[in-house]
């Protein structure tokens, strides 16, 4: 019954009035660009972002410490490294005696000892 003409004007037409309001003017946005660039500028040269704690501590490896396993079943004789050293794969730990022990001490070592001063 309508032209098709007249349906698009009808969905394209404005419904009220248009009001252009007065725009920033030119100097103002220069002078909020320079600002902020400043504020930015002073910010990073003078002003704290991170912050720093100092903390006395122990790093451990996660989740826990490290299990190390002997070749062969003894008791520790001799330490080569105490707490705090620097390791490497293949490094010496420990020196372990497989004889037997009794509380005067080491089996072998006594029976050394002995002959020596036979």
């Amino acid at each position: 019954m309508f032209r098709k003409e007249a349906i698009e004007y009808q969905s394209t037409r404005w419904e009220g009035k248009a009001v252009l309001l007065p725009g920033i003017t030119f100097a103002f946005i220069v002078l909020l660009s320079l600002f902020f660039i400043a504020s930015i500028s002073i910010f990073i040269a003078k002003g704290s972002y991170t912050r720093r704690v100092i903390v006395h501590g122990e790093i451990t490896t996660f989740p826990g410490a490290v299990n190390i396993s002997a070749s062969m079943q003894g008791t520790v004789v001799k330490s080569f490294v105490s707490e705090g050293d620097r390791i490497k794969k293949g490094d010496a730990l420990f020196l372990i005696h497989s004889g037997v022990s009794t509380q005067s001490g080491l089996v072998d070592e006594n029976k050394k000892r002995r002959s020596r001063y036979r």
